[in-house]
């Protein structure tokens, strides 16, 4: 019989509840999500644990912090020779099939399960790919399924 252990806000442990959730505890750093996300978020290869990069989703450069809402887990690739500097939006004019890749970086199941830690007295799970999605959509101005909806009405 598989028994999960809980423990509660622990500095170096993870909580794993009943749906094999990932809870982060409260105070990890955001390269965290290194441990646990194995694909690229802009090409979708699996990158083995020692090519695996944080990358902000929004530069520093260009104002992004480093904090859960704009990190993304890259393959070394793509964070330093495709992406660079680039704002969200020029990259995936650019190159639009990053864009479907990071949709399904979002629907991943690893990316999905992580609970980051909650900030202050807030109720509630709050889970990465919802934040990540919320913030890119911030950041673009648009949905991330405006293009392939543009792509499709097109006439042939």
């Amino acid at each position: 019989m598989l028994s999960i252990n809980i423990v509660q806000n622990h500095k170096y442990c993870n909580t794993f509840c009943g749906r094999n959730d990932i809870y982060l505890p409260n105070g990890a750093s955001p390269k965290r999500i290194l441990a646990y996300v194995h694909n690229c978020a802009l090409c979708g290869k699996r990158i083995p644990k020692d090519k695996r990069s944080f990358d902000h989703f929004l530069p520093k450069t260009l104002g992004g912090k480093t904090e859960f809402k704009n990190g993304i887990v890259t393959c070394q690739d793509c964070n330093w020779l495709k992406k660079g500097n680039k704002h969200p939006g020029r990259l995936f004019d650019e190159n639009p099939e990053m864009e479907g890749h990071l949709k399904a970086y979002l629907e991943l199941e690893e990316v999905k399960k992580i609970v980051l830690p909650k900030a202050g007295k807030g109720n509630g799970d709050v889970y990465y790919a919802d934040v990540l999605k919320q913030h890119i959509e911030q950041i673009l101005g648009r949905s991330l399924f405006d293009n392939f909806k543009k792509a499709k009405k097109k006439p042939l």
